[in-house]
């Protein structure tokens, strides 16, 4: 139901909203900590929604360019990438290499915690 409303992204904003505005105000320091760590689990899943496809895409056009693998398998790319990583087939001395474990390790933070990423 990807265009039925409201989206799941809308619905943990809400959900986001609701625990700050009318929850935090009545709980303790303790339990408003563990509301934080709550709120922050929400934003990563809203930025996994929003951006998981663009991730998987971009990861998908590194890998084929990296591997010459046209599979849309992002599991089994992954491997044959650790593979020839492990194998000496590719090394860290590969310019393409380098920007695709950079990228990919950028577009996680963004996920995970963009404030990671500030002024960088």
């Amino acid at each position: 139901m990807p265009t039925d409303r409201p989206t799941a992204v809308e619905i943990l904003q809400a959900i986001d909203g609701f625990l700050q505005d009318k929850v935090a105000p009545q709980l303790d320091v303790h339990s408003q900590f563990h509301l934080k760590v709550t709120r922050n689990l929400l934003g990563l899943l809203q930025r996994e929604w929003q951006q998981r496809d663009d991730f998987r895409q971009q990861e998908l056009q590194r890998l084929h360019a990296l591997l010459d693998n046209d599979s849309d398998d992002l599991e089994t790319l992954n491997r044959e990438l650790c593979e020839a990583i492990r194998t000496g087939t590719l090394g860290m001395d590969n310019p393409a290499l380098q920007q695709h474990l950079q990228a990919t390790a950028r577009a996680k933070l963004a996920i995970d915690n963009p404030r990671y990423l500030a002024g960088r």
